[in-house]
């Protein structure tokens, strides 16, 4: 979502055309889009630590007939962080562009 209002917003600055306003946004949010999945990729293979996340190990009951489990969620640390602090910047981004370079 921030993404997607991120490329409206540069595309808005970049042009005042509403004919190609909306070609350009969607060109821009595809083409970030596939630069951070990159460097995501890319911080995943350099740092493959992950974080075992097993929710509700406590609450696992057994029967006779039924076993009950819960998958394991690993989360990639470099690649949480890297997504927390793009995302964060876009969003600060993003508001600081519709505050001063967009006139409303």
């Amino acid at each position: 979502m921030i993404l997607s209002y991120f490329s409206i917003t540069i595309s808005k600055i970049a042009i005042y055309s509403k004919k190609y306003g909306k070609v350009l946004s969607i060109v821009l949010f595809l083409i970030i889009f596939y630069v951070i999945g990159k460097i995501n990729g890319l911080l995943i293979n350099l740092f493959p630590y992950n974080l075992n996340i097993n929710l509700f190990s406590g609450i696992a009951q057994r029967s006779d007939n039924f076993a009950l489990s819960f998958a394991v969620f690993p989360i990639n640390v470099a690649s949480f962080v890297f997504q927390t602090l793009v995302y964060i910047g876009l969003f600060t981004l993003t508001s600081y562009l519709i505050d001063k370079k967009i006139d409303l």
